[in-house]
């Protein structure tokens, strides 16, 4: 199980199930075992409003470079995407 945390907050539009795809996906995870957080500010940074559709446009990103951070560390293979 990896769980994984977002200030964003989801407002039944997808963006929870959106991010933990990123996350499994970059984890080579089925995406039934990422349990994702979200808008608990206690935990992460604030990440301003949820507003508008650019929740998994700006929050995915730094969700995959945490995820492909994490699997190195692990001493899993090497990120699999170029960009994130």
């Amino acid at each position: 199980m990896s769980l994984c945390s977002a200030a964003r907050w989801n407002w039944g539009t997808g963006v929870k199930t959106g991010l933990s795809q990123i996350v499994a996906e970059e984890l080579d995870f089925p995406v039934t075992r990422i349990r994702m957080i979200m808008g608990d500010t206690a935990l992460v940074p604030d990440q301003g409003t949820t507003t508008g559709s650019k929740t998994t446009q700006m929050g995915g990103p730094p969700l995959r470079r945490a995820a492909a951070e994490a699997r190195r560390r692990a001493g899993g293979n090497s990120p699999r995407r170029n960009s994130a």
